[in-house]
């Protein structure tokens, strides 16, 4: 429902070891932009890698529709995430937060 949803193309990847998912994600790309999205990597198979080669997957199918440049979404305590997103060459442009009323937790 979620892929169906997104009006620009999208692509969803995944690497999968068997039935098991190993590292997933969204690409949508749209005109010279690709955003990633629900990028996840199961905590058995972290630091290995498949984050990364996954997203530079992605990135490689946005490139050849016509994408130049990209972005994603990182809660900022998420400092494994923001190592590999920095090694990427990523780099922060702006934060924003969330605020909910009292007592809507």
């Amino acid at each position: 429902e979620i892929i169906g949803a997104i009006q620009p193309e999208a692509g969803l990847f995944a690497l999968e070891d068997g039935a098991e998912a190993l590292a997933t994600l969204i690409c949508v790309h749209d005109g010279d932009l690709a955003g990633l999205f629900e990028v996840a990597t199961d905590r058995s198979a972290r630091n290995k890698g498949h984050g990364r080669n996954l997203i530079l997957s992605a990135l490689k199918w946005a490139r050849l529709r016509g994408a130049r440049e990209a972005w994603l979404q990182v809660e900022a305590n998420n400092v494994p995430a923001l190592a590999l997103y920095h090694s990427l060459g990523f780099e922060e442009v702006y934060r924003y937060h969330y605020r909910r009323p009292p007592g809507h937790e």
